[in-house]
């Protein structure tokens, strides 16, 4: 393996979902622009494969345990700068087991012990910036303004048009694996709209939402699209799991329809709409009186203009930026 100024530690695919990976990409982009070299180290040949398209090298880590990963990523720090570690578990033993070399954390829940160089919580929820600070040299990067947004969606923002008219154009994002087939249930509550579905590479829910879109002439099907802000930025209204996502929506100030998926979902919805931004529906208790009733109060056009004005202020879309600037003088 040749010498790499970073490494990105990162998983997709299953419950973890593709927002890690798509977070990790957009940081990878900046910092190629920037002309620093990026591998990316993940375990799932398939899924690293299909997501990057060829657009940086990979190592596919295939060893058996998470110690063992571990143990393999330390190794390649004598070909590696900076390792940037972004996953739902295990992230405090990366922290642990590498202290001793350049690497960054991307951690959105809080509660863990840190002892990397650099801690990455984008998170709008205050009691999720909660850690245990190890190493007295840790440079701590919390709040919207470090969140990993897309550069696509800053440049999008003037593309969202706030139309006076009725509702007509809505997508439906869940995610890129949406395994629990959110977009079937709610695809079943919209019938008089044109609806755009977006879904993931590795979607195993496609063959059933083909089946039920079959004869909606207003029902169209994007499969991974590669400019996916500005098919957001078309529509009047989104519906959307809330996990990086939802920072993305509001970046681009898209009126939004927030369906959280688990409780840390929850408590980001719950700031969100807090702080003006988004409608919660509980996907538990949705039917098709309540999103009736919902849809009837966001074709209000002062409302969701007022929801597109503050969603930008919550997320300006330049930590990408921010970051990158400090990244680039640890190595």
């Amino acid at each position: 393996m040749k010498n790499f100024d970073f490494g990105i530690r990162v998983e997709m695919g299953g419950k973890i979902g593709s927002g890690h990976f798509f977070r990790c990409l957009a940081l990878a982009e900046e910092l190629k622009k920037r002309k620093k070299t990026v591998i990316f180290l993940s375990s799932n040949k398939k899924e690293i494969h299909d997501h990057l398209r060829k657009k940086f090298p990979y190592l596919v880590l295939e060893e058996k345990t998470e110690n063992k990963k571990i143990q393999k990523c330390k190794e390649l720090m004598n070909k590696i700068k900076f390792l940037i570690v972004d996953l739902p578990e295990n992230e405090e033993e990366y922290g642990i087991k590498l202290e001793n070399y350049g690497i960054a954390l991307i951690n959105d829940l809080g509660g863990i012990k840190i002892h990397s160089k650099i801690l990455i919580n984008g998170s709008i929820v205050k009691k999720f910036h909660k850690y245990k600070i190890k190493n007295i040299n840790t440079k701590s990067l919390i709040g919207p303004k470090y969140m990993l947004i897309r550069k696509e969606f800053v440049e999008n923002r003037d593309k969202v048009k706030i139309t006076k008219n009725p509702i007509k154009n809505i997508l439906l994002t869940f995610g890129g694996n949406d395994d629990a087939d959110i977009t079937s249930k709610i695809l079943l509550l919209l019938n008089d709209f044109n609806i755009t579905i977006v879904l993931g590479p590795t979607n195993r829910n496609k063959q059933k939402i083909c089946k039920i879109i079959k004869n909606r002439s207003n029902t169209k099907l994007v499969i991974n699209p590669k400019k996916i802000a500005s098919l957001f930025s078309k529509q009047d209204l989104i519906i959307s799991s809330t996990g990086i996502t939802i920072y993305e929506l509001a970046c681009l100030g898209m009126p939004t329809i927030m369906i959280p998926i688990n409780s840390a979902q929850k408590e980001s919805s719950k700031e969100m709409e807090k702080n003006g931004f988004g409608e919660i529906v509980d996907l538990e208790k949705i039917n098709q009186k309540k999103m009736k009733q919902i849809l009837s109060k966001l074709d209000n056009y002062v409302h969701r203009k007022e929801m597109s004005r503050l969603g930008r202020k919550i997320m300006d879309g330049r930590g990408i930026e921010r970051i990158t600037d400090i990244l680039e003088k640890r190595i």
